[in-house]
């Protein structure tokens, strides 16, 4: 799999607090995916805990953004070259409606 940044793709190595402001930029635009554990040149780097990292994000965009964005996010462990990474998808769609 090959990770290159773009209007509807970002990369993080780890949490940081402006993954809110991505995710509010994917929710007045199209949508996205971000992906943590990736390098901003697309080298995996890993997380040693996926569940974690996802609690943790899920946390802060409940506690930061309102109105509440959560029914439009789909978070998914994805293993690339043995290497766990969080892949965070940001949806305008939700049980296959669109919003």
């Amino acid at each position: 799999m090959i990770f290159q940044e773009s209007e509807m793709v970002e990369l993080k190595t780890i949490v940081v607090e402006d993954i809110k402001k991505e995710i509010i930029a994917f929710a007045n635009c199209e949508g996205g995916k971000l992906y943590i554990g990736v390098q901003d040149d697309g080298t995996v780097s890993g997380l040693d805990n996926p569940d974690e990292t996802s609690l943790q994000i899920s946390n802060m965009v409940r506690d930061a953004i309102k109105p509440d964005l959560m029914m439009f996010l789909h978070y998914e462990t994805v293993t690339v070259d043995g290497k766990k990474l969080l892949q965070l998808i940001f949806s305008r769609e939700q049980s296959g409606h669109i919003i």
